[in-house]
C-alpha cells in the first residue's frame, strides 16, 4: 500500500520551456524526513506530509521533432521517519510550442 494519495502523477501534455509541478500528498501516518530526486533538474520541496517536484521542460529532441512530442519521466525517493522509503513519479508528454 502506498504512503501517497498517488505515487504517479501524469500531468498530460505540456509545452516546451515550461515549469511543471507535481504535488504528492502523504495519506499514511508516516512523516517525510528526506527527499532525493533523480537528478538536479528536478528540485523537490517537502514538509512532513507533502512533496512538490518541479521540472523545467526543455525542447523536444531533434530525432523526435517530426513526431512533435516526447515523453518526460522523473522520480524521487522519499524517506520516512520509520526508516521506510517509497519512489514517486512525475510524468508528462512534452509537445512542440507552435
Amino acid at each position: 500500500m502506498s504512503n501517497f494519495e498517488k505515487n504517479i502523477i501524469d500531468l498530460g501534455e505540456v509545452l516546451e520551456k515550461t515549469t511543471i509541478k507535481a504535488d504528492f500528498k502523504v495519506v499514511s501516518n508516516r512523516d517525510i524526513i528526506k527527499v532525493e530526486t533523480s537528478c538536479g533538474c528536478t528540485p523537490a520541496t517537502f514538509n512532513k506530509k507533502n512533496v512538490i517536484i518541479s521540472y523545467r521542460t526543455g525542447y523536444i529532441p531533434v530525432h523526435l521533432q517530426s513526431i512533435g512530442k516526447s515523453e518526460i519521466a522523473k522520480f524521487a525517493d522519499v524517506f520516512f521517519n520509520d526508516l521506510t522509503s517509497e519512489r514517486i513519479y512525475l510524468k508528462a508528454t512534452l509537445i512542440k510550442r507552435i
